[in-house]
């Protein structure tokens, strides 16, 4: 209601040509304690940036001096030796190969014969006029039940046997010869020409830039604790915080700085 009637008073003061008076009245108005309230700026970080120049580096060192000079040049050539030695020869052969075999043994073995025998499957259902329930056979069933041995032939053992399967090749040794082989080789050094050298002859000491002048941009985080402030309507102003805050903000300004905060 209050902001209501305010900016319907601005609107006539402009219309009458007094605005500028107004505004400048309601800038310096006091806020009153019931336009006041307590709010809190949580804690945050509040990272800077600042630019920091830092000069060239700069080392000693020892630069190495260098002369040209003159040396000979050789190649290594490798001359094969040879020598005598003893060879083996070999022959190609067919040797036999043999497999072991199962061969099954024949006999007279006792086995057990079987009858078949029919059995009925019955029902018991109670029977509530007498003292004995009646009994339904249902349908026979068949099994074989065993009713002595017989004599039959069949394999009572196996034993091993070793038969002739094939041949294989093989290579035996008949004898010797001698052949004539590379034993290593011989190293010789020839002298085939002249090149150019530079050698190092000594030191000189001088300073150098290692690292240029730059500039870098340093980053700073401060970490802010949480602030109780007091926070009145824009337009108005308050010459002193509410106990237990530490500043005065309008509404605009602490919204900025919870916005800035997030």
């Amino acid at each position: 209601m209050k902001s209501a009637t305010l900016f319907l008073g601005s609107a006539l003061l402009a219309t009458l040509g007094l605005a500028p008076a107004f505004a400048a009245d309601a800038a310096d108005r006091r806020a009153t304690e019931d336009e006041c309230r307590v709010a809190a700026i949580p804690a945050h970080t509040h990272t800077t940036e600042r630019t920091v120049t830092e000069p060239p580096r700069r080392e000693k060192r020892r630069i190495a001096r260098y002369e040209t000079i003159q040396e000979p040049v050789y190649e290594c050539k490798r001359i094969p030796v040879y020598g005598e030695r003893e060879v083996p020869v070999y022959e190609t052969v067919e040797v036999p190969v043999y497999r072991t075999e199962q061969v099954p043994v024949w006999g007279e073995k006792q086995v057990t014969t079987y009858k078949h025998v029919r059995k009925p499957v019955t029902i018991e259902l109670w029977n509530p006029f007498g003292c004995e329930n009646e009994c339904v056979e249902l349908w026979d069933t068949c099994e074989k039940v065993p009713d002595g041995t017989k004599t039959v032939k069949a394999v009572v053992a196996h034993e091993e046997r070793t038969v002739a399967c094939g041949t294989r090749l093989e290579r035996k040794q008949v004898g010797t010869r001698m052949e004539k082989v590379l034993t290593g080789y011989r190293t010789e050094q020839v002298k085939i020409g002249e090149r150019e050298r530079r050698i190092c002859v000594g030191h000189d000491e001088e300073w150098i830039v290692v690292a240029p002048a730059r500039a870098r941009t340093v980053t700073e985080t401060t970490q802010v604790p949480c602030e109780r402030v007091t926070v009145v309507p824009d337009g108005t102003t308050r010459d002193a915080p509410l106990a237990g805050t530490t500043r005065v903000l309008t509404q605009s300004q602490y919204e900025e700085l919870l916005a800035a905060t997030r």
